[in-house]
């Protein structure tokens, strides 16, 4: 697999939100406590179920369902959030 990891705009939303806390993305423990704090149930439990494709994701980045690299901003989610 070498495409981004598609999920639903709803976890992509809220995983953007996670990141915009600063939390260091790799750590996918501090990803999931953040979820919990930031009181993200739907993506708490997704990322519970789904930690492979959440590291695949922080390889070749996430994009809403639906979407293709070509057609929006792919940012892999190991990027600094000001970054381009």
């Amino acid at each position: 697999m070498d495409k981004p990891v598609e999920v639903s705009q709803h976890i992509y939303e809220e995983i953007e939100k996670i990141r915009s806390t600063g939390v260091v993305m790799n750590d996918y423990q501090s990803v999931l406590n953040t979820a919990i704090t930031l009181n993200m149930p739907d993506t708490e439990q997704w990322l519970r179920n789904n930690m492979k494709i959440y590291i695949q994701g922080l390889k070749y980045g996430m994009v809403p369902e639906g979407t293709t690299s070509e057609s929006c901003l792919v940012q892999q989610l190991t990027s600094p959030k000001n970054h381009h």
